[in-house]
């Protein structure tokens, strides 16, 4: 379920319509379209070009099916030209970026973990590829999507720092909802079971740990992410739901497009939601 954007935007309202429900997000594509061509256009602004100039490429493995179903979708939805560009054919150098075609990109919308590119190293050379790829955004020859900002975000570290700061940062940020906000420490002999310890860089559920009562259930251990470094968050029971006769968790959740919350959608899986978990449409 890559990034769960095509499950929520797209599949429920099929899915509603066929069982003759409402579905909850019938405005929701729109939203995300909205939002998508923002970002397009407020990147080739960065570029000081118009998005009709730009070359826009939507990334991703090209092993990953999911991924390029997601980016594929999302294509779709752009107003201006663009190609999907499997991410190990993009190459760089101090001048540019180009995509598979050896033409000179503008704008790459990818679905592929920024912490990975940090890492990647060119396999012939062994040279870092983000040496390359870093001056050319700060030098505005090219622009992602997400920006690199959203790095900070990404990392569960953020939440710690919330919780420390406490109600003052959402009175500050005009933020509503602390008491729903679920404590986060970095060392976990500040927060007592029941509690959950996740990777600071993490996904799909992976490496994610339960705690109850002093005894571990190592819900989904995944070597690739024990070694960063962990954030222990209270325990919160998700609710019990019965499909086909067998009991799953439900997580319910809502992408939030420039300050629009739009598009919710269900997921089933046991004890961790992870990359196996199973989508639940919704309708009423």
């Amino acid at each position: 379920m890559a990034t769960f954007i095509v499950e929520t935007f797209k599949i429920n309202g099929i899915v509603a319509k066929h069982f003759g429900k409402v579905d909850p997000n019938i405005n929701a594509e729109a939203v995300l379209q909205i939002g998508l061509n923002q970002y397009i256009e407020e990147s080739a602004k960065y570029l000081n070009k118009s998005p009709e100039d730009c070359n826009i490429i939507f990334a991703a493995l090209s092993e990953a099916l999911e991924d390029i179903g997601t980016v594929e979708y999302l294509m779709s939805l752009c107003h201006y030209k663009s190609a999907f560009c499997p991410i190990e054919s993009i190459a760089m150098d101090e001048d540019g970026c180009y995509d598979h075609r050896g033409e000179a990109v503008d704008i790459i919308y990818r679905i592929y973990p920024t912490e990975w590119m940090v890492e990647d190293k060119d396999p012939k050379f062994g040279v870092s590829l983000w040496d390359y790829f870093e001056p050319l955004v700060y030098s505005r020859k090219l622009a992602l999507i997400n920006p690199v900002s959203a790095f900070v975000m990404q990392n569960k570290a953020l939440m710690a720092l919330i919780t420390e700061l406490g109600f003052d940062f959402f009175s500050q940020n005009n933020l509503a909802g602390f008491e729903h906000f679920l404590p986060t420490f970095m060392e976990q002999d500040k927060i007592n079971p029941p509690l959950v310890s996740k990777p600071t860089w993490g996904r799909e559920g992976r490496e994610v740990k339960v705690i109850k009562s002093n005894q571990e259930i190592a819900c989904n251990p995944d070597p690739e992410y024990a070694y960063f470094a962990k954030v222990y968050q209270k325990y919160a029971d998700l609710p019990i739901i019965k499909v086909e006769g067998e009991e799953y968790r439900l997580q319910l959740s809502c992408f939030l497009i420039n300050g629009v919350a739009e598009g919710v959608a269900a997921r089933i899986g046991k004890d961790v939601i992870n990359n196996n978990s199973k989508f639940l449409p919704i309708g009423f």
